[in-house]
């Protein structure tokens, strides 16, 4: 019995130690895997946000190209205004309307004037946010 008790006293701390080794082993083990899915996960996630920011960009460059063509649009539109404007009044500047027209005939031209500089600001304005949409989009790796 003595040997007995003498082999389970040497070996029992051996046996704690294997099975430490082993548990530790098997937990790094676990750990890897849950690292390598986490990992996974998080590409996945990276991609996707990616994915939606380029959405983002391109829904924002189609706002502001549409913008862009009314405002060219609009642009147009006015400066047509005053060259029919100019048109009329050339034709009853030759028939003589008299000082009230040649005040409402200034008037008229400043307000196309302020509404066509508006128009072109406003166009060129346009045109840098659309620059700097694309920088940024450069800049964060999403063409």
């Amino acid at each position: 019995m003595d040997c007995v008790v003498q082999w389970a006293t040497i070996l029992s701390p051996i046996i704690a130690v294997v099975i430490a080794w082993w548990t530790i082993r098997k937990s790094a083990k676990d750990t890897d895997k849950k690292i390598a899915a986490i990992e996974e996960s998080t590409k996945k996630q990276v991609e996707s946000i990616k994915k939606l920011t380029k959405i983002q960009i391109e829904i924002s460059q189609i706002q502001i190209q549409k913008e862009l063509w009314e405002a060219k649009m609009r642009n147009q539109q006015s400066l047509e205004k005053m060259q029919d404007m100019r048109d009329y009044n050339r034709f009853f500047n030759q028939i003589g309307d008299g000082p009230d027209h040649f005040r409402r005939q200034h008037e008229q031209e400043y307000d196309l004037k302020s509404e066509r500089d508006f128009q072109a600001n406003y166009y060129n304005k346009l045109g840098q946010y659309l620059n700097r949409i694309t920088e940024l989009s450069k800049e964060i790796g999403v063409e």
